[in-house]
């Protein structure tokens, strides 16, 4: 094990190291530690490449048809207290993959209340994906009603483009493998790939995107231990 990745601080026994990837999860995504010198990571499931160290990822780019669609989900009536939703168009989905995302209502009733995905059954081009809850509704769903969802931050994370299209969620340490599991850094002393020959560092703890420029290599401190959204 490398010294420079000792965890010390707040946090949850780790699983598995820093410089180390997993073929399979041994944190909820999301988990975060830090290291004995205050640099901050959170844990992450790799997309469908490998992290290049010192890059720049983000969260996995939207799907508008599956999960997000403009004007949202059409759903089966649900009686409050319930801990499923089934989703009644034909749609695309593979096992758990929403697991630890959100969905919420976005036409009501129910409009506004977020609710905590734990698991989804497996659609091909089909109707009725099942989508369990953690938390029960707090308001009835009615045919009127429609939903949206939001995939975990983390889960399938991709290399922030020159024109992002997710969340900026960490800097890769390590070379973790495609769809494995590992760290990205989120806070502390870090060195990463700047789109900017000027790297803008923000007082308010939240990360900003560099304007692009020329790329070049840098060393900054991260403000930030939480995903952000840029407007």
């Amino acid at each position: 094990m490398s010294h420079i990745s000792s965890l010390a601080g707040p946090q949850i026994t780790p699983g598995q190291d820093i410089l180390i990837d997993s073929t399979t999860a041994t944190q909820t995504l999301g988990t975060y530690i830090e290291t004995a010198d205050g640099r901050g990571f959170r844990y992450a499931c790799v997309g469908a490449t490998a992290l290049v160290p010192g890059k720049l990822y983000q969260s996995p780019v939207q799907d508008t048809t599956n999960q997000n669609p403009s004007g949202g989900l059409a759903v089966a009536a649900a009686a409050i207290g319930a801990t499923s939703v089934t989703l009644t168009g034909s749609l695309t989905l593979a096992l758990n993959l929403m697991a630890g995302g959100f969905l919420s209502v976005n036409v009501t009733p129910g409009q506004g209340y977020p609710y905590r995905i734990k698991g989804n059954t497996a659609v091909s081009s089909a109707a009725n994906c099942v989508v369990t809850l953690d938390d029960p509704l707090v308001i009835a769903l009615t045919t009127s009603s429609k939903v949206v969802m939001t995939i975990h931050p983390y889960n399938g994370v991709v290399v922030n483009p020159t024109t992002a299209t997710g969340s900026p969620v960490g800097i890769a340490p390590f070379t973790t493998a495609a769809t494995d599991f590992g760290w990205l850094q989120t806070r502390g002393p870090s060195v990463y790939l700047n789109d900017s020959s000027t790297a803008v560092v923000s007082a308010s703890r939240r990360p900003q995107r560099p304007q692009v420029r020329s790329r070049r290599w840098r060393l900054r401190c991260l403000k930030s231990a939480m995903p952000c959204k840029l407007a």
